[in-house]
């Protein structure tokens, strides 16, 4: 299981970060815009690409496994980006899983 959280509260966020380390989620990514702050976790066992950073700041996250057009990983995080264009329901006509958060 990966882990996405996304909060506006130094304190949640603060507590939630040492609940995954405790839990053995040693392999994450945090990443703070404006007041919002985020921790990406990779699954413990078998983990998947599900961050997409680029160098713009944009990014493309998911909780756990995504398959996007039948693609998987960093490749399906690198097409929801191109794709999107502020209207969701082509992405879920596309995603086998949906939960996701895009920046752009």
């Amino acid at each position: 299981m990966g882990r996405l959280t996304i909060t506006n509260d130094l304190k949640i966020y603060t507590s939630i970060l040492s609940q995954d380390k405790k839990g053995g989620f040693i392999n994450f990514i945090k990443e703070k815009h404006n007041n919002i702050w985020m921790i990406v976790t990779k699954k413990k066992r078998n983990p998947v690409y599900n961050y997409y950073k680029l160098p713009n700041d944009d990014y493309v996250v998911c909780a756990g496994t995504i398959i996007y057009r039948e693609l998987f990983g960093k490749e399906a995080l690198q097409a929801i980006y191109k794709d999107f264009n502020e209207k969701i329901e082509p992405l879920r006509e596309n995603a086998l899983y949906y939960s996701y958060q895009k920046r752009r």
